[in-house]
């Protein structure tokens, strides 16, 4: 994912695009009482980075995960208050339930 966020918690927003490599986490543990309990939806990707230090942070929400193919595969959400919280990993909306309505809108733009 990209982004303008925080570079750190109380940070100012990055001067600079910030890219973070993520992976998604299984929605079963997401779920688990100590992450989220119960709150990912289907429509949800539960995401985690490969450094614990390293993760979304504050004006981030919004951002763009684009999958190693370059196709847009989900759009930041929410994550914990403190940045890097382990039982809080960040949420995106999954891009794919919603291409058709994504289109059908859309595609009311160039008429």
């Amino acid at each position: 994912m990209v982004g303008w966020g925080q570079t750190h918690q109380g940070g100012k927003p990055a001067r600079t695009l910030q890219k973070l490599d993520l992976h998604v986490l299984d929605i079963r543990m997401c779920n688990n009482s100590r992450f989220w309990n119960g709150s990912i939806t289907s429509h949800m990707l539960c995401l985690a980075a490969d450094s614990k230090a390293q993760a979304p942070c504050k004006g981030d929400s919004g951002g763009p995960l684009v999958c190693s193919k370059g196709q847009l595969s989900g759009i930041l959400s929410f994550s914990s208050k403190t940045c890097t919280d382990v039982f809080k990993p960040p949420v995106a909306t999954a891009v794919a339930p919603y291409v058709s309505w994504i289109r059908k809108i859309t595609g009311r733009c160039s008429e």
